[in-house]
């Protein structure tokens, strides 16, 4: 391989093909609007499915809410073919809080692992990644192990022993507005997986070997 070229003799012939990738696709949520029945969006080559109005708000920006509204909590995102997810931008707040139930005034809002990212190939969960989102707000970048993906889906969670609305325990009761926490998901990046460069290359070296033969073919005749 010689830049950015691959070469391959066959029959005396030689076969070149171009090694370059395939450049990123960008979801900015640009067109995105405030449709009660819009639960799918596409943009740059990237199609966006949720499990609730996707433009609730009409931001800009794709908005989760963990419940309570009729924003989704999972978001899943596909391209025509098998692609890497690059990187996300995130912001939002939390707005649980645990008081005391001896002295309601005092009472403060946990942060916790909220965002959980799934790659995925097919119906299998190939990678994952999970955390706190006041911990990790502006972009998000996503490794090697997202590479390869048919789907990725994004979605806000809630940890069960920070389950809204419990009865007090331990002299204590959690609750919250509506939602527990909510982000927003902005310039999604994902590229396309280029095709290998054995595919291009296998199908040269058949057509060369097809001709070779025609020509065996003739001169034996």
């Amino acid at each position: 391989m010689r830049d950015g070229w691959i070469t391959l003799g066959v029959i005396g012939a030689t076969v070149a093909i171009s090694a370059t990738s395939a450049s990123g696709a960008t979801m900015t949520f640009a067109g995105i609007n405030d449709d009660p029945a819009a639960y799918v969006y596409s943009e740059d080559g990237i199609t966006v499915s949720g499990n609730g109005n996707l433009g609730i708000y009409g931001s800009g920006a794709l908005h989760l809410d963990d419940f309570g509204t009729s924003a989704p909590s999972r978001a899943v995102f596909t391209m025509d073919s098998a692609f890497d997810a690059i990187s996300f931008d995130i912001a939002g707040s939390f707005l649980m809080t645990i008081c005391k139930v001896s002295d309601p005034s005092k009472c403060k809002t946990p942060t916790y692992k909220n965002v959980l990212v799934e790659g995925f190939v097919g119906a299998q969960s190939v990678a994952s990644l999970v955390f706190d989102m006041s911990k990790t707000s502006g972009t998000v970048q996503l490794g090697s192990m997202f590479s390869g993906l048919t789907s990725l889906a994004i979605s806000v969670v809630i940890p069960p022993h920070l389950m809204p609305f419990q009865p007090p325990k331990g002299g204590k009761v959690v609750s919250c507005a509506l939602p527990c926490s909510h982000f927003d998901i902005d310039n999604v990046v994902l590229a396309p997986v280029p095709l290998p460069a054995t595919a291009p290359l296998l199908a040269g070296a058949l057509a060369l070997a097809g001709a070779g033969f025609a020509l065996r073919r003739r001169a034996r005749a």
